[in-house]
């Protein structure tokens, strides 16, 4: 709970400066800058969180492979391409 009203707090004091801009010019200016902060991975972004780059895992954060294929995960017996399909069939009777 005090994570969250903190980064509320963080939220409101980046936004603030452009709410209370004395010219339309300044406040323009203040937005144009939360806006490019927002799309650079900056402020209120989900969790902080940076975005992945396009072959990097996501458990950790290596590049290379993705996170299905990472070979730091524990409890695995192997990725979904080296599991061998069977399929059993019954008898058939005459």
């Amino acid at each position: 709970m005090v994570a969250a009203s903190r980064k509320q707090t963080r939220d409101l004091a980046r936004i603030l400066p452009a709410t209370t801009a004395d010219s339309p010019e300044e406040r323009d200016r203040h937005l144009r800058q939360l806006a490019d902060d927002a799309r650079k991975g900056k402020g209120n972004t989900k969790g902080g969180k940076q975005r992945l780059q396009k072959e990097q895992c996501a458990y950790c954060k290596e590049i290379g492979h993705w996170a299905r294929d990472c070979p730091k995960r524990a409890g695995r017996k192997g990725s979904k391409t080296d599991r061998v399909k069977v399929l059993e069939l019954d008898e058939l009777s005459d």
